[in-house]
């Protein structure tokens, strides 16, 4: 007797990165920022949710301890490969803590074949990429 397969539900990166920030609701709320969540609802999520939910969740966690009533937009680029994150505010001092805070999750996405880039812009603010593979 031949089964059919299931059918795999499409999973969206919009919606993980949802469930991602609502998780972080309350340590936003404490630091009196929030987090708004601009990726496309068309971008489908093609590799590993577990590794992308805990790479993106350490980086906003660190966003969220050195921010102070701050607005994080998160984005993606068209593949949904990259994650952007970007604080409009904050000052160099806040881009200064967060890549002290970030150097030892750096390591672990490098070595596990992926990114972490900040960069810090007078005029936009510190923008952070991020590539989990």
């Amino acid at each position: 007797m031949n089964q059919v397969p299931s059918p795999v539900s499409k999973r969206y990166l919009k919606n993980t990165i949802g469930q991602l920030a609502n998780s972080l609701i309350p340590l936003a709320l404490e630091h009196q920022s929030f987090i708004i969540n601009h990726v496309s609802p068309a971008i489908e999520l093609n590799r590993n949710e577990d590794l992308l939910s805990y790479g993106i969740t350490s980086v906003l966690k660190n966003v969220l301890m050195v921010s102070k009533e701050q607005c994080i937009h998160i984005l993606s680029d068209d593949s949904g490969e990259v994650a952007i994150i970007q604080i409009a505010g904050g000052g160099a001092g806040f881009f200064n803590n967060l890549t002290e805070k970030m150097n030892h999750l750096q390591q672990i996405t490098e070595n596990k074949g992926g990114f972490i880039s900040i960069k810090y812009d007078p005029q936009n603010g510190t923008t952070i990429n991020c590539k989990v593979a």
